[in-house]
């Protein structure tokens, strides 16, 4: 409690009157009350930080301090957070219009772009990016960054790279969903049902090389 009591000060007439603040016993002084709410802002953000760390290591701390916070939830199959592809695909609507002609872009020796509208009962559902390379003139490589803090922007500027591709092969931990063979070194899951093909840069492609890889019915810890 502040309170105020008055005395005749040193150099006033007797007439004149001063007032003493005085603090009362339990009252913080108001720089520490500043003090507390300037810290607050840290301590919030030192314990989110903390929080992703326990979650995913500093994957997790990457991400969250590139993209914001994430939160998983559930989603019905109609959910207007989907987009349109997605709904129909979990709706069992998987089978799109037929394909368009796609025209190719030529951005540089032997590399061309396009773009192909991916359609379902007339509408347009998604749209995808094709490249096509000519694999005596470019070499290709499979990176990775555990610590999550590089997009593909990032990616451009230290590799130098002419096409930078998401593989998206890794959980929302920063762990490897599918099998990756990275410098010889096998991460993922050992066994993997596959339904698709590979894409393999190296090995018996040669140097830089690259082959696709059907692997239709293949487990990934299989020959």
């Amino acid at each position: 409690m502040i309170t105020a009591s008055s005395r005749v000060c040193r150099g006033v007439p007797p007439s004149g009157h001063c007032l003493i603040r005085t603090i009362g016993k339990g009252q913080a002084p108001r720089w520490r009350w500043i003090l507390a709410l300037a810290l607050t802002p840290v301590l919030v953000a030192s314990v989110a930080v903390g929080i992703a760390y326990g979650k995913g290591g500093w994957y997790a701390v990457n991400v969250m301090l590139r993209r914001g916070a994430n939160v998983w939830g559930d989603a019905a199959r109609d959910d207007p957070r989907l987009s349109r592809g997605i709904r129909l695909s979990l709706a069992g609507q998987r089978t799109p219009d037929a394909v368009e002609p796609v025209r190719w872009n030529q951005v540089a020796t032997g590399l061309e772009v396009a773009e192909l509208p991916v359609r379902a009962a007339g509408r347009p559902v998604d749209a995808l990016l094709l490249s096509r390379i000519d694999p005596a003139r470019y070499r290709f490589r499979v990176l990775n960054r555990p610590e999550g803090d590089r997009d593909v922007g990032g990616w451009m500027a230290a590799t130098g790279a002419a096409l930078v591709v998401n593989g998206g092969y890794y959980t929302r931990h920063g762990a490897p969903d599918t099998p990756v063979v990275s410098d010889g070194h096998r991460l993922g899951p050992a066994s993997y049902q596959a339904t698709h093909g590979a894409f393999v840069a190296g090995g018996s492609a040669g140097p830089g090389g690259a082959r696709l890889v059907d692997l239709a019915g293949l487990d990934c810890a299989g020959p």
